[in-house]
């Protein structure tokens, strides 16, 4: 698949974009501790007779840092996208966190069709209650500090070649979402803090709300079960 690689810029930075194919326009958002290399597979098949663009986002991949605790941000960065390459009537296609962010674009497009795939069915904030979670923060971030990574550039590879093999993918699509630092260390994205703001822009969502108010062509996929593990 040949494909065009290219940076959009946003605030705080770029997206880092790909792009392939001609005809009708799909654009591709994964999802949370992922980047844009989830939709390879896909993106290969889509290419033959459509043009399909897909990026990291925000606080993934090689994208622009998340400082912000609101879905907002995302939808604004997905929007920016969109203009800049001059799609009037996309497809917008988002998996799992990308469900929610594509949901919250849809509510105010007045083009274009969404495609959800395992994304929001409700609120997740009313789920998460009615299954009697609760927004422990605390808990959160100790998981998501024991699953960081902070080190040498060796050591990232390590880690990398670690969880290619255990996900049974390519190292590169892992090394995606590996940013080496301006004091030369390497990072795993999402950080601890964007993985944090992601959370918190999780709970504030009303995703009923934005269902109300969608007014294009929704598709709703949910699966039975996995057929590719991959963290990012």
């Amino acid at each position: 698949m040949n494909e065009l690689a290219y940076d959009i810029e946003v605030p705080g930075g770029v997206l880092a974009c790909r792009e392939a194919g001609r005809g009708a326009s799909v654009v591709l958002i994964h999802g949370a501790a992922q980047n844009l290399h989830v939709w390879e597979p896909i993106a290969a098949r889509l290419a033959g007779s459509a043009r399909v663009i897909r990026y990291d986002l925000r606080g993934h991949g090689q994208s622009a840092p998340l400082r912000e605790p609101s879905f907002a941000i995302h939808t604004e960065d997905l929007d920016r996208l969109l203009a800049s390459r001059g799609l009037v009537d996309p497809t917008v296609v988002g998996f799992s966190l990308g469900g929610y962010i594509g949901l919250r674009w849809a509510a105010a497009a007045t083009g274009g069709r969404f495609v959800s795939v395992e994304g929001p069915l409700a609120s997740y904030a009313e789920l998460s209650r009615r299954l009697g979670r609760v927004a422990d923060f605390a808990a959160l971030r100790a998981e998501f500090e024991a699953e960081a990574f902070l080190g040498t550039a060796a050591d990232a590879e390590g880690c990398i070649a670690h969880t290619a093999a255990l996900d049974g993918v390519p190292g590169e699509w892992v090394r995606r979402s590996f940013r080496r630092r301006t004091d030369g260390k390497v990072e795993l994205r999402p950080t601890v803090e964007e993985r944090m703001c992601h959370q918190a822009g999780l709970w504030a969502e009303d995703s009923v709300a934005h269902y109300r108010s969608v007014r294009i062509p929704v598709t709703l996929v949910v699966g039975t079960r996995a057929l590719l593990r991959f963290r990012g």
